[in-house]
């Protein structure tokens, strides 16, 4: 609109000075209506139209950012969710975090299930990690080990260790990546991905898992992975 133009016009006199929420506001602007937007930005100073590019991808660098917290048996809800002051359960780190961000996992045992309803992206996915190769342990879940909510895209699970979960030692929805894990002794499949695409396997060890008549699969997969 062209009103829009001389508003922006206006205002861009100050560019020089500008901040996160006046960038945000910019970004949707130009979702909006780009071309009176372009328009405006052409009338600009060279200076003006520097800071503007630099404010912008300023922001953007801080949307990109993903968040790291840590988790450990001994940890406390009072904490942080820092490498040196860690949360308590996994559920808990989940609860606090969104899409995109890192839970790392410290060395121990997780007698809890893990359900994940937090997507990702593809840039940025939802991570779950072992701080060190199968050294956390998801123990005895009566349910899955770890279950992706259906709906729920863009995880990554890597190297946990999914010890006798009562059904599926890890159940993943779309575009999830499961590596370096070790998921044994499960009472139905050791991996379950139904009715899914995208779904990536890297380099786990699955075994002896399955003591249902039925669903005794190591790795089950259906859709188009």
């Amino acid at each position: 609109r062209p009103e829009m133009s001389k508003v922006l016009m206006s205002d861009s006199i100050h560019a020089n000075r500008c901040c996160a929420f006046r960038c945000t506001g910019l970004l949707r602007l130009w979702i909006r209506c780009p071309y009176p937007l372009a328009l405006a930005v052409g009338q600009l100073s060279y200076r003006t139209k520097r800071d503007l590019l630099l404010c912008v991808v300023i922001c953007q660098t801080l949307v990109a950012q993903p968040v790291e917290y840590f988790v450990s048996p001994s940890g406390n809800p009072t904490n942080s969710g820092s490498a040196t002051s860690p949360w308590p359960s996994v559920g808990f780190a989940l609860a606090n975090a969104t899409g995109g961000d890192l839970i790392t996992l410290l060395p121990g045992t997780y007698a809890e299930p893990v359900v994940l309803e937090l997507s990702g992206t593809a840039g940025q996915p939802t991570v779950i990690r072992s701080q060190r190769k199968w050294e956390a342990i998801i123990l005895g879940s009566p349910t899955h080990g770890i279950y992706v909510a259906d709906g729920v895209t863009n995880v990554v699970i890597d190297g946990l260790q999914v010890v006798s979960a009562a059904i599926d030692g890890v159940k993943v929805g779309s575009y999830a990546t499961v590596r370096n894990c070790w998921i044994h002794h499960s009472g139905r499949q050791g991996v379950s991905a139904h009715r899914t695409r995208g779904t990536m396997l890297e380099r786990n060890l699955i075994e002896h898992n399955g003591t249902d008549p039925v669903f005794d699969h190591g790795i089950y997969l259906s859709g188009t992975n």
